[in-house]
């Protein structure tokens, strides 16, 4: 919810405000991506999304502000599958009340060992 609030409102705000002063949606919809678009890439890696991802931000970036802001809410409670470039890193939670959870790590685990 605070992710929204810092950056959905604004890019919504900015949005209608270029939509009435220039008649033009699109041209406001693409005004209110940019906030969006350039929180994106600081904010993507922390959920296992890749940087490049920010071009699909501009697109779409009321549904990628969501996800993006559900996943950083569950954070601590991380139930989806590692990225590939993520699986070194990746560790089981051994509590049981987090039983089917991950965590990642800032250290590779050393095994498997690399080929």
């Amino acid at each position: 919810m605070l992710i929204w609030i810092l950056i959905g409102l604004p890019a919504t705000g900015v949005q209608y405000f270029v939509w009435d002063a220039t008649g033009g949606y699109w041209l406001g919809y693409l005004a209110g991506s940019v906030l969006p678009v350039a929180v994106t890439p600081w904010l993507a890696p922390r959920v296992s999304y890749r940087r490049r991802d920010a071009l699909i931000t501009a697109i779409v970036w009321p549904y990628m502000a969501g996800v993006i802001a559900s996943r950083m809410a569950l954070l601590p409670y991380r139930d989806w599958a590692p990225r590939s470039d993520e699986v070194r890193r990746s560790r089981w939670h051994h509590d049981p009340r987090y039983a089917g959870y991950w965590w990642i790590s800032q250290n590779p685990s050393p095994w498997p060992p690399k080929k």
